[in-house]
């Protein structure tokens, strides 16, 4: 969603870019179609991007603007990739097999049950494991927050009676999307993962 003081503002940026104001009803059609579709964030990005290339006497339509916003996303999931990794290690390090974390980044339970389960991605034996544990886990992440999850993760541990930890992250998480076709356990998505630290 699309805060509406910030709308009002970028639109106002835009309108003098261009030269022709938009009606008022026609900024309110603008704002009922973007705000389903896009974030706060999104929409400064693709607005500020738009101003700095639009070169047409025309105002961008909303799917323009909606074209522009999705340009980002492959560079930014990157980043994410590695930044929920980051957090995935530490967790490993500081949480340990014993208790569960609970992450802020919803995407990352799911990740995780994909590798083979919490306990499983604890007991990597050396660093240079995590290191290519690492390295599938932002391969999962991308594919994950690109197909939508998959079902209801919760994460178990090595042990009956565990304590839950909360796990938090400095980054915004992607949008948490459900996949069209909730997979069991057993899917062939599950099963034909390629993890390389399973292959040392």
């Amino acid at each position: 969603m699309i805060d509406l003081k910030i709308f009002a503002i970028k639109m106002a940026e835009l309108d003098e870019i261009i030269g022709t104001p938009l009606s008022d009803t026609a900024n309110k059609t603008y704002f009922r179609v973007l705000n389903d579709r896009l974030s706060t964030d999104e929409f400064i990005k693709a607005i500020d991007e738009l101003i700095s290339e639009w070169n047409y006497s025309y105002y961008p339509k909303p799917a323009h603007i909606i074209e522009k916003s999705k340009e980002f996303d492959e560079i930014d999931l990157e980043i994410i990739a590695k930044k929920a990794s980051k957090v995935f290690a530490e967790a490993i390090e500081s949480v340990g097999r014993y208790t569960i974390p609970e992450f802020e980044d919803k995407i990352i339970p799911q990740v995780i049950e994909m590798l083979g389960g919490w306990v499983e991605c604890c007991n990597i034996p050396s660093y240079d494991k995590l290191s290519w544990l690492k390295r599938d886990f932002e391969n999962v992440y991308k594919q994950v927050a690109e197909k939508g999850i998959t079902k209801e993760v919760k994460l178990l541990a090595a042990t009956d009676n565990p304590v839950t930890k909360k796990i938090s992250c400095d980054y915004k998480t992607p949008k948490i999307k459900v996949a069209n076709n909730l997979l069991p356990a057993n899917s062939t998505l599950n099963t034909q993962l390629k993890l390389s630290y399973k292959t040392f």
